[in-house]
């Protein structure tokens, strides 16, 4: 998620440094204001992709105690095992 942030941020800061540069801002603005359909739809992936991994730790952070508890395990059994999901995927991401 870090690389597609970063890598989003370096695109927002040299489109606003090409704008400020731009001579006529109003012209390259009503140029680029227009997506096509073919754009669209190749950022779709972009677009859904984060939200499938957030809904993911989401319920995995809701659901997880509650699920271990009623298979009979302990309150402090079902917190470590979410504490253990976080810790194991930040260590994916700093990977």
């Amino acid at each position: 998620m870090f690389p597609l942030l970063l890598a989003s941020s370096l695109i927002s800061w040299i489109t606003a440094a090409k704008l400020a540069k731009a001579k006529d801002h109003s012209n390259m603005i009503r140029e680029k204001m227009y997506a096509k359909p073919g754009q669209v739809l190749g950022a779709l992936p972009l677009m859904i992709i984060p939200f499938l991994i957030v809904a993911n730790q989401l319920s995995i952070t809701a659901w997880l105690p509650s699920i271990l508890s009623d298979q009979g395990a302990s309150l402090m059994e079902a917190g470590l095992a979410v504490g253990l999901f976080w810790v194991l995927s930040v260590m994916g991401r700093l990977l």
